[in-house]
Formats: structure tokens, C-alpha cells, sequence
């Protein structure tokens, strides 16, 4: 996600931390979580879902409904 800073508009932006995050055996889900600007430091917190991680075979099915049913969940 490369939204600009709502401080100085730059774009150099990314997420730096979260509070709340879901945690399974193949996904890690940040929820609202904060952004950092790397030009002015300024921070501020996005709603919504970010990935962190996800380990699981891209060919399997199963692994992929079951990957969308959870997003679908936490929306």
C-alpha cells in the first residue's frame, strides 16, 4: 500500500505496527494498522486488513477458500 503521507504528501510510506493482528497456522493479519512516513515521521493508523505473512501451497485449493473465507471474516 503506497498512500501518501496525510501530513506532507509524500509517498514514501509503509506499515510500521499493529495493536490487534489474527494469527493462524498459515496466515498473520494485521488489523488497523499504523503507517509511518519515512520523510517527516509522521504516523497514522489505516482501518483495515494488511497480511504479513502467509504460508501455504498457491496450487492448493483448499488452502486458498480458506485463505479468502478468513479476510472475509474480519471484514
Amino acid at each position: 500500500m503506497r498512500s501518501p503521507c496525510p501530513s506532507c504528501g509524500s509517498v514514501e510510506t509503509g506499515p510500521s505496527f499493529t495493536f490487534k493482528w489474527e494469527q493462524t497456522e498459515t496466515e498473520v493479519i494485521a488489523t488497523d494498522p499504523f503507517f509511518l512516513c519515512s520523510g517527516c515521521g509522521h504516523s497514522w493508523q489505516v482501518e483495515g486488513r494488511l497480511v504479513l505473512s502467509r504460508h501455504s501451497d498457491p496450487d492448493d485449493k483448499a488452502a486458498a477458500e480458506s485463505y479468502a473465507k478468513r479476510l472475509t471474516e474480519l471484514s
